[in-house]
Formats: structure tokens, sequence, C-alpha cells
């Protein structure tokens, strides 16, 4: 079964879930990548989130991709996926179960 932990960085995500539930995935809160360019804020939670992930075993996301800039920071620093409108609008669940993709 696989278990991502969504938004992770904010609200109630905490270090604690990665102990304590059988989490495969890490999806990085798209709130860092907004200014992950420009603040070296952002990008030290961005690398160490990654490194940490990487570690622990599971497979890390970043959301909220938007720029071709952000896309090749993230590649460069080893991120596994990817989510934004960059790569693609969300589709309506009608999308899926018509069979579109």
């Amino acid at each position: 079964m696989e278990v991502e932990l969504d938004d992770f960085g904010t609200g109630f995500s905490s270090l604690k879930y990665l102990k304590g539930f059988p989490i495969n995935c890490i999806k990085i809160d798209q709130s860092f990548v907004k200014d992950a360019l420009i603040s070296e804020t952002s990008k030290a939670i961005i690398n160490g989130t990654i490194h940490l992930a990487h570690e622990l075993g599971f497979t890390i996301f970043e959301e909220g991709i938007e720029e071709k800039a952000q896309l090749n920071y993230l590649i460069d620093e080893g991120c596994d996926g990817f989510q934004g409108y960059l790569l693609g609008k969300p589709q309506p669940l009608s999308y899926y179960q018509k069979g579109e993709i």
C-alpha cells in the first residue's frame, strides 16, 4: 500500500509522522517552491527535506511547479517527482472515469 504525506512542512505535518506511519512518499508543500529561487531559507528546507526523505527510503515530490527554473532546480537537487501547472492542470474526476488517460 502506498501512503503519501501531502503538504509536508505546513499545518499538522510533523517529523513524528515520518516515524509513526507507514509512509512511502512525501509531497513538499507548494509554499516552499514559490520562492525557492530567491529565498535561501526555502532552499534549505527543500534540500533538507529531499535529503531526509531519501535517507528514510521515501520518494519525494514537490507540489506547485509553475516555472521551468523551479523544475530545473528541483531536478538538480534530486527531487523524484513533480506536480503543478507547468506540467498539467488538475483534471475533474470525470476525466479519469471516462478513460481519457
